[in-house]
């Protein structure tokens, strides 16, 4: 008995740097999906630079931003292909230009419970003159005693990570005011 051939498809899938091919029985594909094309502009260093300069809907940014001011960062991490170190490098020039300095600034890495990146993924992630400059914190969501600060409860548990505690905190009807943990 001659077992019938199912006509299969190939693709080829984006994944992180590299493409990784495979087929698929074509009966099994509902639809292929294409990439939409170019979804950043062409220049993005440039049109980030503008709109750090002509910032749309809260001009008042530089305003709140002091000179000496402590700055964190929330970033992806490894799943997600923002292309981080284009658009960081332009708003650390900002940040520097405005006074802040890179010791005052730290990356949080919005890691959830995904795994620390390595340092390989930080520099391609980064690049290495960010990793360089800034410091990087990656959070723990499962260090809930230690890296974490319980802020009470909204219906839910409000908890922050401690890295990200960069200004004192004011809480509407806490009646205190949370101060830097250092």
């Amino acid at each position: 008995m001659e077992v019938p051939r199912v006509k299969t498809k190939r693709f080829n899938l984006a994944y992180g740097t590299r493409t990784v091919e495979f087929s698929l029985p074509w009966p099994n594909v509902v639809q292929p999906e294409r990439p939409l094309g170019r979804l950043l502009p062409v220049d993005i260093e440039a049109t980030l630079r503008s709109g750090l300069s002509h910032p749309r809907g809260d001009p008042g940014w530089t305003k709140r931003i002091k000179p000496g001011a402590r700055v964190c960062l929330v970033c992806d991490d490894y799943t997600r292909p923002t292309p981080s170190a284009r658009i960081l490098l332009p708003l650390l020039d900002a940040l520097n230009r405005k006074g802040i300095q890179d010791a005052d600034m730290c990356i949080l890495v919005a890691a959830g419970f995904h795994r620390e990146m390595t340092a390989e993924e930080l520099s391609g992630k980064y690049g290495p003159e960010i990793c360089r400059r800034i410091r990087i914190v990656h959070h723990k969501a499962e260090a809930y005693d230690t890296d974490l600060l319980h802020l009470g409860r909204i219906g839910m548990a409000a908890v922050i990570d401690k890295a990200g505690m960069v200004l004192p905190v004011v809480m509407p009807g806490a009646n205190e005011i949370l101060e830097i943990p250092s």
